[in-house]
């Protein structure tokens, strides 16, 4: 019986305080160049690892007071009344995990807002974890309750999205409430304010201060009627507010703006001194020297032709390129072929076999010409050709009766174009490359 009120118990405890067993976890964080200061820049980002606990999607209020908490990899997560910040709390969203949060009433989606107490949230390498917030009854998405305050914020990764209820900030204040305390340092972060509140700082009433972007991609958008992107909401005022030049800022208000400012990639905290309500628009061509500087460090050592062919064509393009979304597509497709032909290049090195380099040498072209719709796919090209040179250094050819049975299911082909190669003894059955082009007879 005993058992069984323990059993009960453990059900009890997982549904209505959301979290369930602990896991070593890994999360991505900040070094910043002067000890303890944000807002010295960063120096470099490290990964660490820690016991957290496993949150589960709960139909209550959840509170949260321990150290760690993760969002593993494969849970989408929802919390339906909120969850309160009672603590210095970890959050760390694993890649590939989502959870989403509404508000009770009164409170914000994740509340943020006891004296001494804070939140931080991490990402993992890829920064896909995603959290989802929305406030209620004039509350925040991640801050301050209705006429509560929102500090002690701190973003290291992640792609975020905190919407405050009217007169809430998506980030920091609820209304009436300020927001203070606010650290982004990376990952992909949108917030928005509801009616006359900020993105990011004061609800309506509430100011905006001490508040450090120091990387990541951010969008800001003030609510309609009389509210700043980044800093004060409606009759509050902004102070104290840092923008790095290694980050990308967007932030709107739908108040007519005292000023308008281009992000260049500098720090514009000077810029916003004294003035109440500004927008931040983004400079193309800051992103277009971040996405070539990636694609130069991609090809940073590199002699392939091949290679530095499809580098030169994607900077060109995205020189030309006239639109937010198009650079982002065109550095993100040149760096998938980049790095599956080095991946190609690698595994084949030291292969002498001429009919195993005809068939990466025809993998290889078909990744440099292939179009954005390309059938089949960069990356089902790569693990196909990857998969057959490990087949033949290995020499794991026995029993198979012809290529279909080498190859993965979606890279079949049809029977009757093979050649035979010899490695000692074994032999290994692949589909003639001069008549086939990566699952498609010709």
């Amino acid at each position: 019986m005993k058992k069984l009120i323990l059993l009960f118990a453990a059900i009890m405890m997982a549904n209505t305080t959301m979290w369930a067993e602990t896991k070593n976890v890994s999360y991505r964080y900040p070094v910043y160049n002067t000890k303890d200061d944000p807002a010295s820049g960063i120096k470099e980002w490290k990964t660490s690892e820690c016991t957290a606990i496993i949150l589960t999607t709960s139909s209550d209020q959840v509170t949260l007071s321990e150290p760690w908490y993760v969002i593993t990899g494969t849970d989408d997560v929802k919390c339906y009344k909120g969850i309160v910040i009672q603590g210095n709390v970890n959050l760390i969203l694993a890649d590939g995990a989502k959870l989403t949060v509404t508000g009770d009433v009164n409170n914000a989606g994740i509340q943020v807002s006891g004296e001494g107490y804070s939140l931080t949230i991490y990402g993992q390498d890829n920064q896909s974890g995603q959290l989802i917030t929305t406030g209620t009854s004039y509350a925040a998405g991640i801050g301050g309750g209705t006429k509560g305050n929102g500090s002690n914020i701190t973003i290291n990764g992640g792609a975020i999205t905190a919407t405050g209820d009217n007169y809430a900030a998506g980030i920091g204040g609820g209304n009436n409430g300020d927001g203070s305390n606010i650290i982004i340092n990376g990952g992909k972060v949108t917030a928005n304010g509801g009616n006359c509140a900020a993105g990011i700082g004061g609800g309506a009433n509430g100011n905006g201060s001490n508040i450090i972007i120091n990387g990541g991609k951010v969008t800001a958008n003030g609510g309609t009627i009389r509210a700043a992107g980044i800093g004060g909401g409606e009759f509050g005022n902004s102070s104290n507010i840092f923008i790095a030049k290694d980050c990308i800022i967007k932030a709107d208000n739908n108040n007519p703006p005292t000023t308008v400012i281009t992000n260049t990639g500098g720090d514009l905290a000077s810029s916003l001194v004294g003035k109440r309500y500004v927008n931040i628009e983004i400079d193309l061509n800051v992103l277009k020297d971040k996405a070539i500087d990636e694609i130069n460090k991609a090809i940073d050592g590199v002699t392939d032709a091949d290679i530095l062919a499809i580098a030169t064509t994607a900077i060109t393009d995205i020189n030309n390129a006239t639109t937010e979304d198009d650079i982002n597509s065109i550095k993100t497709f040149a760096l998938t072929k980049i790095n599956a032909i080095a991946a190609i290049l690698s595994a084949r090195q030291g292969i002498k076999n001429t009919e195993i380099n005809n068939w990466t040498d025809a993998a290889i072209k078909e990744i440099k010409i292939g179009s954005q719709d390309a059938t089949p796919s960069i990356d089902d090209i790569k693990n196909q050709i990857l998969y057959i040179i490990n087949l033949f250094q290995n020499g794991k050819t026995e029993g198979i009766a012809d290529a279909n049975a080498a190859l993965p299911s979606d890279a079949q082909n049809a029977a009757g174009h093979t050649v035979t190669i010899t490695k000692g003894e074994k032999t290994l059955k692949l589909v003639n490359p001069d008549k086939v082009t990566f699952g498609k007879q010709e």
